[in-house]
């Protein structure tokens, strides 16, 4: 019984999971066992954080490189103007986005892709520099003293810290 040429479906699908042009292979996985290159070393095909988003050229880890980058950047510009929101309702939806995306960015970071944690560190460079040195100037500056609705007062030398814990 003949099944055609081994690693090959009828249809001509791979089954050996490799790239067609020897780029990555023999096999697919979300995490290398070592830090190291995955442009320059014939390494798994790495995911990008779904299972169908396989880098298996190198315009596609070029592609995720960029795109590590740019998660990176948005997670350090977030936390970066986290001081120019006035709103409680803004702050807590940063937050939230900011952990959202920083818990996408931790799991790039652990496939030990040099390339990937590489532009994850100038993502996050790059976006709190541009929010520190462009967006606050520009908006005037952060407020660095106290509302006018708050008064500020220095502690009470007379009060007893320890008898309030005890």
């Amino acid at each position: 019984m003949d099944h055609g040429a081994h690693g090959t479906m009828p249809d001509g699908m791979n089954m050996n999971m490799t790239s067609e042009a020897g780029f990555c292979g023999p096999a697919n996985t979300n995490m290398l066992h070592s830090v190291q290159s995955i442009l320059f070393a014939r390494t798994p095909c790495l995911i990008f954080l779904f299972e169908g988003w396989v880098m298996d050229s190198a315009g596609l880890v070029i592609l995720g490189m960029f795109g590590c980058w740019v998660l990176a950047f948005i997670v350090a510009a977030l936390e970066s103007a986290k001081g120019l929101l006035s709103s409680r309702t803004a702050t807590y939806g940063t937050m939230f986005v900011k952990t959202f995306l920083g818990y996408f960015l931790m799991l790039l970071a652990m496939t030990f892709s040099v390339e990937l944690m590489l532009f994850a560190a100038l993502g996050l460079v790059c976006g709190h520099a541009t929010v520190k040195e462009y967006i606050i100037p520009l908006c005037g500056g952060l407020e660095t003293e106290a509302p006018d609705d708050v008064e500020m007062k220095p502690p009470d030398p007379d009060f007893d810290y320890h008898a309030q814990n005890a």
